[in-house]
């Protein structure tokens, strides 16, 4: 099956679990010399495929939790891929575990 199959059902499971993925696109080529169709899983509890002259990223729905970007991550569950990687928890500045580089991971457009 193609790849983009995958991506397709990827959603469903999404819109079925969560009510909504975000969506975004990027110009340009894609990331570590990728191809076209290509598919990857940043580190940001995402999917992303290579497209003709752009790349497409599916990522987690917005937090019902508002917390600060400049202090606080969104800690995905890393041991899953998305979109069950979407349960999170907050993680804040000056608590236990925290993790500077998960904060500019998060503020990365691609995760990386």
């Amino acid at each position: 099956m193609s790849p983009t199959f995958y991506i397709v059902l990827i959603c469903l499971v999404c819109l079925m679990q969560f009510s909504t993925c975000v969506l975004v696109e990027f110009p340009g080529p894609c990331p570590h010399r990728l191809k076209l169709k290509d598919i990857w899983y940043p580190k940001n509890c995402s999917v992303c495929e290579c497209l003709v002259s752009r790349f497409v990223c599916r990522r987690c729905p917005l937090s019902k939790t508002q917390y600060n970007t400049t202090i606080c991550y969104r800690d995905f569950h890393k041991k899953v891929l998305f979109p069950m990687c979407c349960d999170s928890d907050i993680k804040c500045l000056g608590e236990d575990g925290f993790d500077s580089n998960r904060l500019r991971e998060q503020n990365s457009p691609i995760g990386e």
